[in-house]
């Protein structure tokens, strides 16, 4: 039997039926096969003209089956407007989505199209359809699905046109990329931020379920459908109710929406939690499937869902499709990457808190907002007090003692060493009596250096701060110099403490302090006194801090020093490939790409060897490898390098993570080069979002994040906003990593690109030269970062006049490249076409042919056919064939180079005015 022919059997089943019966019929299929629930749903509520799970319960079922059979089914042409439509992928009772692509060949893109379906066109699914579109129109979040167009179809019909989502539901995702709790909190995080903002917009969503939020495979939630939408301030909404209009999903339905009452932000608040109960335990807070309507509405408005900490103990069978599932503990902790006595420890306490708190029956007993709900699971996941237990003082008081664990670890290891400590000291004391006396002393240090440690972060406990808002800085601060002060006579200790505090330095960008740290703690880890592990990780620690400062010179000597030690600890292979691929990076910074390339793959074969336990050193090894593929010039190995690198991240560490951060903004530079610009723009955009989230806005990551975006503003032909941001960027930078830091060097170089485009030849020069000058101190005479500065300058000083300068630097800049990059680099099609661009001045046209002719060759080779940087080079090429009076042969270049450009780049772009200028002189010619 198809499956038109099940929904003809099942409607007429349901038209025998009560109105009461009809609802467990619904439930009863909804437990097999939601999808077929939905489509006799909507046979069902298509009669009376509503559109809802509960709906068509006053009767009279007139209208034949044929025609309501004939009315669901899909009609749509094979094109719309510019979209070609290429297949369904879902529907609802009211409405149809399909996947379209762009047929119009302006750009290629891919949207999702969605329509009012035949038969299903009374005014009030119509008036609630256009209430989606305008919501969506509302909405502009980087977690919500955008709104791009909308529209009539020839029959009518209202159709909009959205973003296409390429994602699995979120419980799926989780369960298949077996998710630890606290990256699936992490995960929701960013919904809850996504369902704010509806909320901040005055929009209550009201069917919220994991098949409304669709995660992509780079682990980006997304929030759709917003059908039955509610605006908080809409008066219509008010007719629903009184006649008996329920719109909702039952297993994720608040009691109010059961009850036919208002609904609120607190409604979404709860659907979250039914959510997020799933996502904790794999079960479902209520078991509705075959239920009738009386026993769903007793369900949700007075049944008390079982401790999450308790149903994961818990064995349950539901339907699925045709098949029966079992939910089993095993399989619900596995699928955690966890053991079920672990997730229970876990959920147990805060998280059954919370979570019991949000499906609170009555609405004002829940947490007031979704913010309040994400308050509480950042206060879960930094080891806070959580306001759903306003627990005991005691409560309050273990949590006090782990609050610090983000930013400040040197907690957790100074208390390791004490617990140790303490405990060899009582078996001291009771193996040997004789020194009983000294055991005693050494316990009483102990207590001491433990309220030492409580006490180095008692003026963040509000109740000792009396509203003084003590920053992560000012702790680390006060605690570095006391540790200093009063650990003096335990030199072990005070070493383990300096190492950790300057490595919470590090991750706040504060590199000179973290530095100071670092050596102060090596110096007291002598290699006559300390163990080579110990000595070889506090010097990989000072390496990376170096490094971060842009003294790669310094931080190689002290990798190769640690890498030394490493070798003497044949156990400890996770350090050991830590420092080599560290080692690695720097020679990739170095052009040294064969070194590199070994260094990085001997890491990554040992960290793959490890296992789970070096599965994020495994990342980072991953994400360089990606970059030195890019630098290659091999995008689509490192696409694939940075994807594995997230995807591993995100398992790890969640969706909201430093170290996720880092990746998505080489995956935005790695975007905007492959010409794939929406994308870039939203990578660079959830970047940006995420470190001012993580580290505030003054840190270097910030920076160069702004760096990267104000570049892509001014390649994308935005160049006022790119320069707003990468003035924001070297503010920052000069702040916090002075003048001489190599990331400076960035910041001048992308400021006088942007001075450039301008045409104000003055004000980018002295920008070039800053960067010429820091980065020779830097990398010396022979590199590539030295190459790609003379060739701007040398731009710079062609197009001002200034022909003899500039043709010595373009000369000098090829020498460097061709003595040290492999050949057939972008960078060195760059060069090539500015250098050839001033020969074609110079008037040498055999030799402006011979480096146009290769910067095409290579740019042909790296991007795809009519990209708009080919288009540059043959536009050049072009104006070569014009000088020499080849005017035929000029033309289709002239003339192609600049619809590409035209199409691609803002009008006032340099590059785009040369094109112009250049067809402006074809037609002189002419």
């Amino acid at each position: 039997m198809d499956r038109w022919q099940d929904v003809e059997a099942l409607f007429a089943e349901a038209l025998r039926r009560s109105p009461d019966g009809r609802s467990a019929l619904l439930h009863e299929i909804a437990g097999r096969d939601p999808a077929l629930a939905d489509e006799v749903a909507s046979l069902l509520a298509a009669h009376d003209g509503a559109d809802g799970f509960f709906d068509g319960l006053a009767g009279g079922f007139l209208v034949p089956l044929a025609a309501r059979l004939a009315g669901s089914a899909p009609s749509v042409p094979e094109r719309v407007g510019p979209y070609r439509v290429l297949g369904e992928v879902g529907r609802g009772g009211m409405s149809v989505v399909y996947r379209a692509g762009r047929a119009d060949g302006q750009f290629e893109q891919e949207v999702a199209l969605k329509f009012i379906r035949r038969g299903v066109d009374g005014s009030e699914q119509v008036r609630r359809f256009l209430a989606e579109r305008q919501i969506l129109a509302s909405l502009n979040h980087p977690h919500i699905a955008r709104l791009y167009d909308g529209g009539v179809l020839d029959d009518g019909r209202p159709y909009f046109v959205m973003e296409f989502v390429d994602g699995r539901p979120i419980d799926r995702y989780c369960d298949a990329a077996r998710l630890r709790l606290d990256a699936r909190l992490r995960l929701v995080l960013t919904v809850l931020d996504a369902v704010a903002y509806a909320h901040r917009n005055l929009v209550v969503h009201r069917d919220l379920k994991p098949s409304n939020i669709l995660v992509t495979a780079e682990g980006v939630p997304k929030l759709l459908d917003f059908g039955i939408a509610k605006l908080l301030d809409d008066d219509a909404e008010s007719t629903l109710t009184q006649t008996g209009s329920r719109w909702m999903t039952p297993e994720y339905a608040a009691p109010e929406q059961v009850r036919g009452e208002r609904v609120t932000t607190a409604t979404d608040v709860y659907q979250l939690g039914v959510m997020l109960y799933r996502l904790c335990t794999g079960h479902r807070p209520y078991r509705l499937a075959g239920s009738s309507t009386y026993e769903v509405e007793r369900a949700v408005c007075e049944e008390e869902p079982t401790r999450p900490s308790l149903v994961v103990g818990q064995t349950e069978e539901v339907r699925q499709g045709t098949a029966t599932l079992r939910i089993t503990p095993e399989g619900v902790s596995a699928s955690r990457s966890t053991d079920e006595p672990a997730l229970r420890r876990i959920l147990a306490g805060d998280l059954d808190a919370i979570v019991l708190k949000a499906l609170r029956k009555a609405p004002e007993e829940r947490y007031a907002s979704v913010e309040a709900l994400a308050d509480d699971l950042r206060a879960f996941l930094d080891g806070r007090p959580v306001e759903a237990r306003r627990g005991s003082a005691a409560y309050r008081a273990r949590k006090f003692v782990r609050r610090h664990r983000w930013g400040l670890s040197v907690a957790a290891s100074i208390a390791l060493l004490l617990v140790g400590y303490a405990v060899t000291a009582t078996l001291q004391a009771r193996q040997i009596a004789r020194e009983r006396d000294r055991a005693q002393q050494e316990q009483a240090k102990a207590r001491q250096v433990t309220d030492f440690l409580l006490g180095l972060f008692e003026t963040a406990d509000p109740n000792r701060a009396l509203g003084e808002a003590v920053t992560a800085r000012e702790l680390l601060d006060r605690g570095a110099a006391r540790v200093r002060r009063e650990l003096q006579a335990q030199p072990a200790v005070l070493a383990q403490a300096l190492e950790t505090i300057g490595q919470v330095y590090e991750k706040l960008g504060l590199y000179g302090e973290a530095q100071a740290q670092l050596e102060a703690a090596l110096a007291l880890r002598p290699p006559d006194q300390a163990s080579s592990s110990e000595r070889a990780e506090g010097l990989h620690a000072l390496a990376v801090v170096l490094h971060r400062a842009g003294r790669f010179a310094d931080a190689e000597a002290r990798l190769r020093e640690a890498l030394a030690l490493w070798d003497a600890v044949p156990e400890a292979r996770a350090g050991r490939a830590r420092s080599l691929h560290l080692l690695g990076a720097l020679r990739k910074e170095q052009d040294d790409f064969a070194a590199a390339e070994t260094l990085l793959g001997d890491a990554l074969a040992i960290q793959q060897a490890l296992g789970e336990p070096a599965r994020l050193d495994a990342a980072r090894t991953l994400r360089t490898l990606a970059g030195l593929r890019h630098d290659l010039g091999d995008t689509a190995a490192a696409d694939s390098l940075y994807h594995a690198a997230l995807t591993l991240q995100r398992q790890g560490l969640g969706a909201d993570h430093l170290e996720v951060a880092e990746t998505l903004n080489l995956l935005a530079v790695l975007r905007e080069d492959q010409g794939r610009f929406d994308e870039a723009e939203r990578f660079y955009g959830e970047t940006l979002a995420m470190y001012r989230r993580l580290v505030g806005e003054r840190h270097p990551r910030v920076a160069s994040t702004l760096n990267d975006f104000g570049l892509f503003y001014r390649d994308t032909g935005r160049p006022g906003e790119g320069e707003r941001l990468l003035r924001q960027a070297l503010a920052i930078k000069q702040d916090l990593l002075g003048e001489t830091h190599p990331s400076l060097a960035v910041a001048y170089f992308n400021l006088g690109m942007v001075l450039y485009d301008e045409d104000d030849f003055a004000g980018a020069e002295p920008f070039f030269r800053r960067t010429l000058a820091i980065d020779r101190d830097v990398y010396g005479d022979e590199h590539s970062e030295v190459a790609a500065d003379l060739t701007m300058l040398a731009a710079v000083l062609r197009d001002a006049g200034a022909l003899a300068e500039a043709d010595s630097l373009f000369a000098r800049a090829l020498a460097i490249r061709r003595a040290t990059l492999p050949a057939g680099l972008t960078g060195m099609a760059t060069l090539l076409l500015e250098f050839g661009r001033l020969r074609l001045t110079q008037g040498r046209l055999d030799e402006a042919e011979a480096f146009l002719d290769e910067a095409l060759a290579i740019r042909s080779e790296a991007f795809a056919e009519g990209h708009w940087r080919i288009a540059e080079v043959e536009g050049s090429r072009g104006a070569c064939l014009l000088a020499r009076g080849r005017l035929d042969e000029a033309e289709p270049l002239l003339r192609r180079s600049h619809a590409v450009l035209a199409a691609t780049l803002n009008p006032a772009d340099r590059r785009l005015r040369r094109a112009a200028a250049d067809l402006a002189a074809l037609r002189n010619a002419r």
